[in-house]
C-alpha cells in the first residue's frame, strides 16, 4: 500500500525507488547547498561592506584633519589620498569631489555637536553650569574650521549653504529659544530680556568661539575659559557673590 501511494504505472522499479527514497534526501543536500552558499555570499557582502565602510570613515577622518590645518583650497584630493592610505580613485567612487567630501563633513560635524548639545541640556544642570559646559565646548571645537572658509564654501556650494539654514532655523534655534524661555521661568536669566537679544548676545560668544577658540585656549586655559564664562554672565561688572 505505501508503494502504491507513490509509484505510478508510467515508472519503473528503479526510478519509483529513486523518487520514493533517493530523491527526497537529495532535494535536502541540494536545498542545503543552496542556503549554505547564500550564507557565504552574505558573508562576504558584510565583510565587503565593513571594509567599504573602514575605508570611507579613514577618508572622512584625513580630510577632516587636513581642511582643519591648510583650509579647503589649500587640500588636494592626493593629499586626503595619502593620508588616508587609499587611491584617489577611492575618494571619487565614495564622494565624488572635494567639494561634495567637504558637505558631508560639515554636515555630520553639526548635526554631532547638535545632539552633543541636546545631551548636556537634558541631564538638567542649572542654566550657568550647562552654558559653562556649552562654552568650553565650543571654545575646543570652535577653531576646527576656519570661519572664512566655511563662509566662502556656503557661497559656492548652495546644497550645504541650504542644509545650514535649515537645519539651523528648523532645529537649533528653535530647541535654543525654548532653552532661554525655560531658563526665565526659573529665574536663572533676567526675564526680561527679549529672545532677539539673548540670541544676539549669544552668537556674539558663538562668534568669539569661531574666531579666536584656539588663541584663547593658550597659555592659561583654565584661567580664560573661568574668564570667558565669567564675562558672558556679568559682563565687566563684578560677579555676585
Amino acid at each position: 500500500m505505501i508503494f502504491q501511494n507513490y509509484c505510478t504505472p508510467h515508472l519503473s522499479c528503479s526510478q519509483q525507488f529513486f523518487e520514493i527514497f533517493i530523491c527526497p534526501y537529495f532535494k535536502i543536500i541540494v536545498f542545503h547547498y543552496f542556503f549554505l552558499y547564500i550564507l557565504i555570499e552574505v558573508i562576504a557582502l558584510n565583510g565587503f561592506e565593513r571594509v567599504k565602510e573602514k575605508k570611507k570613515r579613514a577618508i572622512k577622518e584625513a580630510a577632516f584633519v587636513l581642511f582643519s590645518e591648510r583650509g579647503f583650497n589649500e587640500v588636494k584630493i592626493e593629499h586626503i589620498a595619502k593620508e588616508a592610505n587609499v587611491s584617489q580613485v577611492t575618494i571619487y567612487n565614495h564622494f565624488g569631489s572635494k567639494e561634495a567630501l567637504f558637505r558631508e563633513l560639515i554636515q555630520e560635524f553639526i548635526t554631532s555637536e547638535f545632539q552633543y548639545y541636546k545631551k548636556l541640556a537634558a541631564e538638567k544642570f542649572p542654566f550657568h553650569d550647562m552654558m559653562q559646559k556649552m562654552i568650553v565646548r565650543k571654545m575646543n571645537t570652535g577653531g576646527l574650521f576656519q570661519p572664512d572658509m566655511l563662509l566662502q564654501m556656503m557661497q559656492r556650494d548652495e546644497e550645504l549653504r541650504e542644509f545650514i539654514f535649515s537645519y539651523q532655523n528648523e532645529k537649533i534655534l528653535p530647541w535654543y529659544l525654548e532653552i532661554l524661555e525655560q531658563a526665565q521661568q526659573k529665574n536663572e536669566i533676567n526675564p526680561h530680556l527679549t529672545k532677539e537679544m539673548m540670541l544676539l548676545y549669544i552668537q556674539m560668544f558663538t562668534k568669539l568661539g569661531d574666531d579666536f577658540g584656539a588663541q584663547l585656549l593658550e597659555g592659561d586655559r583654565e584661567k580664560h575659559i573661568q574668564d570667558i564664562v565669567t564675562m558672558f554672565f556679568y559682563g565687566l561688572s563684578v560677579p555676585e557673590k
